[in-house]
């Protein structure tokens, strides 16, 4: 069942990268809803929160991005550690989540980070 979730994950990143963000959207809402047990790892729930995040930002839903991006660095620093790229990624998307709703002081020390 993991390896199905990675998959749809990757599924997901990849429409984003193609910027399908609307279909990567509704992907990743339903990964959401289907990923929230114990049974999958904090890391593809990070991977799944962040990458809904992106979806949120890239379709104008910043303020709902914010909460997933937030979860997802959550999830990232207590699963792989504060130091980890994956945290310092998520760091940087939290970044511009925050300066899209014009939060400027506390983007700046997203990205110095």
């Amino acid at each position: 069942a993991t390896e199905l979730l990675s998959v749809r994950v990757g599924l997901a990143q990849s429409l984003l990268g193609q910027q399908k963000h609307q279909t990567a959207l509704k992907v990743l809402q339903d990964l959401k809803v289907t990923a929230k047990d114990e049974l999958t790892s904090a890391t593809l729930r990070a991977e799944i929160r962040a990458a809904l995040g992106e979806a949120m930002l890239a379709c104008g839903s910043s303020e709902s991005a914010l909460d997933e991006i937030r979860d997802a660095l959550s999830l990232r620093v207590s699963s792989l550690g504060a130091g980890h790229a994956d945290v310092g990624r998520t760091h940087l998307l939290l970044g511009r989540c925050l300066a899209e709703l014009c939060m400027y002081g506390q983007a700046v020390n997203c990205f110095q980070r």
